[in-house]
């Protein structure tokens, strides 16, 4: 898991916070912003390809 989070904040998907936590980066928010007809799409997609990939539910919240 620290490998997928370490990579995820070299993608500029996440952000490692001071207390240690990780919280949405720039990449993320700008790939989940809502287009018209297209909700979250590319998330949606990514976070399946990601489920199928580890074989286990993948969540991300707000």
């Amino acid at each position: 898991m620290q490998r997928l989070l370490m990579w995820l904040c070299q993608q500029h998907l996440t952000l490692l916070t001071r207390d240690g936590g990780y919280m949405p980066g720039p990449a993320l928010r700008m790939i989940s912003v809502p287009e018209p007809g297209q909700v979250g799409a590319v998330v949606d997609r990514v976070l399946a390809g990601l489920r199928d990939a580890v074989g286990t539910a993948v969540y991300i919240s707000t």
